[in-house]
């Protein structure tokens, strides 16, 4: 199901074009507390994935789709905190995307400056989350 929904935004989308969906985050409250998080819909009907600081990237070139998906590493003092959240192989397995293609957030910039070329005609999400 989800590979359907996908590949329907891939006809969608015009080809050599990148898309950027992020799941978001909870707001802050006060310091040392959040308000509960809520998922972007948009970026849950393509992934199956309910975390926040996730980012999935759609590309599409000419004939080839590529689907990545970017999560944190799982912190151990985080975890206590806050629960622990998928590994790879989780994410990987859940949003039915190839392991190789689930990486840490923190590449995120790296990755889509490689990505970046003048042979790209379209560029779709809020690039401002990510800078």
């Amino acid at each position: 199901m989800i590979q359907e929904r996908r590949n329907r935004y891939f006809k969608a989308v015009q080809d050599q074009s990148l898309s950027f969906i992020f799941s978001g985050r909870a707001p802050q409250k006060s310091a040392d507390q959040n308000y509960p998080f809520s998922v972007n819909r948009q970026f849950y009907y393509l992934s199956h994935i309910d975390q926040q600081n996730v980012c999935l990237v759609l590309a599409k070139g000419e004939g080839k789709e590529d689907t990545y998906l970017f999560i944190e590493t799982i912190d151990p003092v985080k975890a206590l905190w806050d629960g622990a959240g998928l590994t790879f192989e989780e994410a990987s397995k859940q949003a039915d995307i190839p392991l190789e293609n689930v990486r840490d957030i923190q590449t995120l910039n790296l990755f889509v400056s490689q990505l970046l070329s003048t042979s790209r005609r379209a560029l779709y999400g809020q690039i401002k989350q990510f800078i």
